[in-house]
């Protein structure tokens, strides 16, 4: 069963937007990801602190605008995801919103 608000961090009050433990996938409507100051790295950093407190954690699925998928194509951001899926075994996917 799907979980909105899914709290992941207690001291910190984090939470993600929505939590599907049976596909082990999060996902956070990001609108402003197109943005270079968006939340991706703040998203990340929560599903690393889901993971941290014990949650198994597979995917990463961003919701946006257009113009997201362009952005976070680029060099730093790749680079970000490829080390998210070397070390922790988590895919990225970023949906447009049309």
């Amino acid at each position: 069963m799907s979980e909105a608000e899914k709290k992941i961090s207690p001291p910190t009050n984090f939470a993600l937007d929505f939590w599907f433990p049976e596909e082990m996938t999060a996902v956070e409507l990001a609108l402003t990801l197109r943005n270079s100051s968006s939340e991706f790295y703040k998203d990340i950093f929560k599903v690393l602190l889901a993971v941290d407190s014990g949650e198994k954690v597979n995917k990463l699925v961003f919701i946006s605008k257009p113009g997201a998928i362009k952005r976070h194509n680029e060099p730093a951001s790749k680079a970000i995801k490829n080390w998210l899926k070397k070390k922790y075994e988590i895919e990225t996917e970023i949906i447009e919103l049309k």
